[in-house]
């Protein structure tokens, strides 16, 4: 996806709720359909959802099980 489209769309949703216009009003003066405003007002949300989805889940590495009575297992104690 082109960061030119990207912006391009981001600035006309911003548009469309400042307008105060309904969308069909909005799609007629803009010479847009109303099945491409939603596509793009939903491709937009779903790239904020997985961009803020990046940072909610870290990696943290597991422990290596220990068996009892093993000879690691009696390193480790002393």
């Amino acid at each position: 996806m082109k960061n030119e489209n990207i912006s391009l769309w981001q600035r006309r949703i911003a548009d469309k709720k400042s307008s105060g216009l309904k969308l069909d009003e909005w799609c007629t003066l803009n010479q847009l359909t109303k099945h491409a405003y939603y596509y793009w007002k939903r491709k937009l949300a779903d790239m904020e959802i997985s961009s803020s989805d990046a940072s909610l889940f870290v990696e943290v590495p597991a422990e290596p099980a220990v068996k009892k009575g093993t000879m690691s297992d009696t390193m480790l104690i002393q």
